[in-house]
């Protein structure tokens, strides 16, 4: 059950049953000794201080935030600047399909932090190989998890970078569940600004026939997308029409049922910190429409023409706990009488595809 409070004025003002699933074994028993060793390794090497990392030609910096989970900034290709910042903001998780039953999830660092969901490690990395078995590229994983995750009401989330040596890369949010319901829409923010040209960038969406210029900041919802013949939906690019097309998931990657994201565009100001630094919780939890947090960014309209852009993507998870058809889910079952971790995760985010200027 759950109970919202008014924490203003201390008053109870509704509450809520949910369906949490089956769960079969012991809660797991946090080790108190354990984990502030595992605090104190992760404050002391990670967690607000810069690390770098060489994937073949990708040069990449990377660092655990407060509450902002993972960030990869500075990162080049060929000595070529790609990614000046991505990071998911907030994790948004609403149930019940009804207004207002929900909260916000935010991921970082272990100790003097607001994240409830937090790295008990470092990142590690990962090989990435195609169908034929052939590595094409690596991938840069942050794990993050609520203290007896897989239990009923806890969370576990991954900020995955993947590099590809061809100079492609995806950024997504990754869900193992399990939360405290059997119907909930998780909604990762991610805040990326990717560097299409120093100067002036133009954001373009593809109407079935061409490209359609933003000429001003705005929202778009993926179910009123259209997509050329190779699946892009939208492009970043500069004036000398280099830049990255951009292939949200439509189902078409592992563990991917389709990202159903909104894609916000800003315009990017020096004088201002609209995300550049660690953001607090922004937007409500539990919002089905646009109103996720980014909306502040673009409301009331600027022109983009001239800016360097900041592109917000927030794309929906549904949970499943169907035999047999789970996703974004967790748990623990019983096998030859011992515990075992069972987890079918959702992976949602877009990839960004080098435009081959001919």
């Amino acid at each position: 059950m759950w109970a919202i409070v008014d924490l203003t004025d201390w008053k109870l003002v509704g509450v809520a049953w949910t369906e949490l699933g089956d769960f079969e074994g012991d809660i797991p028993q946090n080790k108190t000794t354990e984990t502030e060793l595992q605090n104190d390794y992760v404050m002391e090497n990670f967690c607000e201080k810069n690390n770098d990392t060489t994937f073949g030609d990708w040069k990449v910096n990377y660092r655990i935030t407060s509450s902002d989970g993972l960030e990869v900034f500075d990162t080049k290709y060929k000595d070529r600047t790609v990614i000046r910042s991505s990071k998911i903001v907030d994790w948004h998780v609403s149930y019940l399909y009804k207004e207002g039953v929900g909260y916000s999830d935010a991921t970082g660092c272990p100790m003097f932090s607001s994240s409830a969901v937090v790295a008990f490690n470092g990142p590690y990395t990962e090989k990435i190989f195609d169908d034929s078995g052939k590595k094409i590229g690596t991938a840069l994983i942050q794990d993050f998890r609520s203290p007896i995750w897989p239990a009923p009401c806890n969370y576990r989330y991954q900020s995955r970078f993947e590099f590809y040596d061809d100079g492609s890369f995806r950024i997504t949010g990754v869900n193992h569940g399990r939360g405290c319901n059997t119907q909930g829409v998780y909604k990762p923010v991610f805040r990326m600004d990717i560097v299409a040209n120093e100067g002036e960038e133009d954001f373009s969406t593809w109407n079935g026939k061409k490209w359609q210029k933003w000429q001003k900041e705005k929202w778009m919802d993926q179910k009123n997308a259209k997509y050329t013949k190779e699946g892009y939906w939208m492009k970043l690019s500069g004036p000398n029409g280099s830049g990255y097309y951009i292939e949200p998931g439509v189902g078409q990657w592992p563990h991917n049922r389709g990202d159903s994201a909104f894609v916000y565009v800003s315009a990017w100001h020096q004088d201002k910190d609209e995300g550049d630094t660690d953001m607090i919780t922004i937007g409500t939890c539990c919002s089905y429409d646009y109103s996720q947090g980014p909306e502040k960014f673009i409301e009331p309209q600027e022109n983009l023409n001239g800016n360097h852009l900041i592109i917000w993507y927030v794309p929906r998870m549904h949970n499943d706990n169907t035999p047999g058809r789970e996703y974004c889910w967790a748990t623990q079952v019983v096998d030859n009488g011992k515990s075992k971790i069972k987890t079918w995760p959702g992976i949602v985010g877009p990839k960004f595809i080098p435009i081959q200027n001919k």
